[in-house]
């Protein structure tokens, strides 16, 4: 276990953790425009996997994991440079990739929480997890959290509290 912020590279040898050094008036503005979205649907995370380790024998899913490997390098130079606004939309980008590995990660469910998070302010989101349930973690300006918690809340979602921990 690594605590903190760290950029973790997997690899088929080995797997390096780089650990981040993010401003700290960056890191209290990205905690305020995250939003912890509980969508109340379970899944089988097993289930997803396994279909995922097959999808990836396709051409064009291995061409997706790596445009999403590159999406997480500007993803993490963002966070360096406290360009937030930039990692929100490149958390949708990613979503937008991630949904296409396998056809169990998202749903009709997810997508409408998705789609009225966007509606209502976030900028991206990430599924926590394997995908098909759980929880959304979506990004917003903070001046517009308020309005979307309210409209995921209304739609019957629940938002939890968090914060960071770095030790």
């Amino acid at each position: 276990v690594f605590g903190g912020f760290n950029f973790i590279e997997f690899r088929p040898d080995q797997n390096l953790v780089h650990p981040l050094r993010i401003h700290p008036d960056v890191l209290i503005e990205l905690e305020e425009s995250l939003l912890l979205c509980d969508t109340g649907i379970q899944h089988n995370s097993g289930e997803i996997h396994q279909d995922q380790r097959q999808q990836l024998g396709r051409t064009e899913v291995q061409q997706l994991v790596q445009e999403n490997v590159k999406l997480t390098y500007q993803m993490r130079d963002h966070l360096l440079r406290g360009r937030l606004h930039e990692f929100g939309c490149a958390l949708d980008q990613a979503w937008e990739l991630k949904r296409q590995f396998s056809s169990k990660i998202s749903n009709s469910q997810l997508d409408a929480t998705y789609e009225l998070a966007r509606r209502h302010g976030a900028l991206g989101g990430k599924i926590l997890g394997a995908g098909s349930g759980g929880f959304f973690l979506f990004y917003t300006e903070p001046f517009r959290k308020y309005e979307l918690a309210q409209a995921l809340e209304e739609a019957g979602l629940k938002i939890r509290s968090f914060r960071f921990d770095l030790e």
